[in-house]
């Protein structure tokens, strides 16, 4: 039988019922986790001074009902009180993912402190754990909250605090895509999903965003490369392509279009395939085969230019490649 850390009992007629748990593991918007293992990273957290001295971890439920799960979250509270709590946050957050991150870490006297979770439950969420209202946003900190509350279905009239974190929250990487597509559209400019996935806590990716300057569209490639042939930054340079109809590009198009261009390294977004055949090959055929998918296969044929507005879009040519057989002995790296 296998021990799943879950307490029930049969009864009288056979029914199994829950009690709930022999340990501490708890499940928070879907995500079962150990409440000692967070507390263990805490406790442990390096390079800080004064160091964590103590450490627990429990469940505060933000539904005054109690009943939503989707209003679960994680809160922390450490001694000594003078715990650098930001320096704290950034170190557990290299070694925990972000569903096991306290939403909110609070500081304890050692007065305060009983040595059980069960003791600090009333005073500690009271304190520690309650939203303080009167917190003053800056207008990007305002902008990404409203941001975050429509994609996480929070009440928009909820007070938001500096240090609340995306991933804490209930954010992922998709939701991270479509808040980036979203910043984008208030600032008038390109927000990386790399940076939001990368900057979490509300105060620090506004200062992010307010620090990012969005790169140059006409930077050229220091050598020509096989992703030249498949995008091309200037639209002037894109031939035979169906004007009539250029597509917006997806989140994800739209991402690593601009990577690609802030890349110093574009040859890194090529994809290059080596199989052996064996046995006799028709070339003529193979390189007709080729043909074949691009035909059946639109977006085999899509260019990508910075349209009139100087946003990216995507054209699909009517045109097809084709395909270059090329012998062993006249591989020539620099024309690959």
């Amino acid at each position: 039988m296998y021990r799943t850390g879950d307490l029930g009992y049969w009864d009288d007629e056979m029914n199994l019922n829950y009690v709930g748990r022999i340990d501490n593991q708890v499940k928070v918007r879907g995500f079962r986790v150990e409440l000692e293992e967070i507390e263990y990273a805490i406790s442990t957290a390096a390079d800080l001074d004064p160091k964590v001295q103590s450490a627990v971890v429990m469940v505060v439920n933000d539904d005054p009902k109690g009943q939503s799960e989707d209003r679960k979250r994680l809160v922390g509270f450490v001694t000594p009180q003078n715990v650098d709590l930001a320096a704290l946050r950034s170190k557990i957050a290299g070694v925990l993912p972000g569903h096991m991150r306290p939403s909110k870490l609070a500081n304890l006297a050692v007065s305060q402190w009983s040595g059980t979770s069960c003791s600090t439950n009333d005073d500690a969420i009271q304190n520690g754990g309650r939203r303080n209202s009167k917190t003053v946003l800056t207008a990007t900190e305002r902008m990404i909250s409203e941001v975050w509350k429509e994609l996480l279905h929070l009440d928009p009239n909820a007070p938001m605090q500096k240090d609340q974190d995306f991933l804490t929250m209930g954010g992922n990487s998709i939701l991270a895509i479509k808040a980036a597509r979203k910043l984008a559209s208030s600032t008038g400019h390109h927000i990386p999903v790399a940076l939001l996935l990368r900057t979490t806590v509300l105060e620090e990716l506004a200062r992010a965003i307010d620090q990012y300057e969005t790169p140059s569209l006409d930077t050229k490639p220091k050598t020509q490369s096989f992703s030249a042939y498949i995008s091309s930054q200037d639209e002037k340079n894109v031939q035979n392509v169906t004007r009539s109809n250029p597509a917006p590009l997806s989140y994800m198009e739209e991402e690593l279009f601009y990577s690609h261009t802030e890349s110093g390294t574009r040859s890194a977004f090529n994809t290059v395939i080596q199989f052996t055949l064996t046995g006799a090959i028709n070339t003529k055929a193979l390189a007709e085969s080729f043909k074949a998918v691009q035909r059946e296969n639109p977006i085999m044929r899509a260019r990508y230019a910075v349209d009139a507005q100087g946003h990216p879009s995507r054209f699909t040519t009517e045109d097809v490649s084709s395909a270059q057989c090329v012998d062993g002995d006249q591989w020539d790296d620099e024309k690959m």
